[in-house]
């Protein structure tokens, strides 16, 4: 299996909608007023970006609209968006121009963020459109991975406990929420050595990984997936709003006996 493989391994769980329009989709330009109908999709992603859109690190904050009347389309230069009056970062056709994925507006969260509702707010003179998301700007993801040692080791035959923060955040039977998935596969990730995952995580959010006792000994990459979803206390202006979660890392193991 390919390291292309590995990233998919939760079924696409990185992609938010994205949707292929052809070599050369028109464009029409949109104002809010177009995308009443259309569900906001306010999402925290901790995974890395492509090496053309700059620097991936750390978590980033996602606005993208589904469901409009098209799936290709430009935001009137009037669209302005915020996170608690902070601006966010227009994105540009996601950097491909092939691309129809709905994506909208960027933001990074400082990492200092303190836990609590937090308000998303999109204007273009004419039309507002608000969304209070708990916990927003917070630090999502498996706190087992805070602990950063590289290569980190992993023994054989243990079992691993990952725990999924803040706590705020909601179990979702959706496709690519609510699960879990660990990796072990060659440095060069053409073959895996072990794969587990829980679906759904359970509900004290511990995502166990039982580890078997013949896992090759040695240097390897490991690849841990998950995804969550954020509560949407207030949506006004779009037909819905959304608030998923999604958290994808990469990182060197080494393996040993227990």
């Amino acid at each position: 299996m390919t390291r292309m493989k590995t990233l998919t391994l939760l079924g696409g769980a990185l992609v938010l909608g994205g949707v292929a329009c052809g070599e050369t989709p028109e464009r029409p330009e949109l104002r809010l007023v177009d995308l009443k109908g259309a569900t906001m999709r306010v999402s925290y992603i901790q995974a890395p970006l492509p090496r053309s859109l700059g620097n991936g690190e750390g978590g980033r904050v996602e606005v993208s609209f589904h469901g409009a009347s098209t799936s290709c389309f430009t935001l009137a230069p009037s669209v302005r968006a915020m996170v608690d009056g902070h601006e966010m970062e227009r994105v540009a056709d996601n950097g491909r121009e092939e691309s129809c994925d709905g994506l909208a507006f960027r933001f990074r969260p400082d990492e200092r963020a303190e836990p609590g509702p937090n308000l998303v707010e999109l204007s273009d003179g004419q039309d507002v459109f608000r969304a209070t998301i708990e916990g927003l700007t917070v630090r999502h993801g498996f706190s087992w991975l805070s602990v950063r040692s590289y290569p980190m080791p992993l023994n054989a035959g243990e079992t691993m406990e990952l725990s999924w923060l803040p706590e705020t955040d909601l179990l979702e039977e959706a496709p690519g929420l609510g699960r879990a998935a660990f990796t072990v596969s060659a440095r060069g990730g053409d073959a895996i050595y072990f794969q587990h995952t829980e679906n759904p995580i359970s509900s004290d959010r511990k995502f166990e990984v039982p580890l078997p006792a013949n896992l090759p000994r040695g240097d390897a990459t490991a690849t841990v997936e998950g995804g969550f979803r954020m509560p949407v206390l207030s949506c006004d202006g779009p037909a819905a709003c959304e608030a998923p979660v999604r958290f994808l890392q990469f990182f060197q193991v080494s393996v040993q006996a227990p």
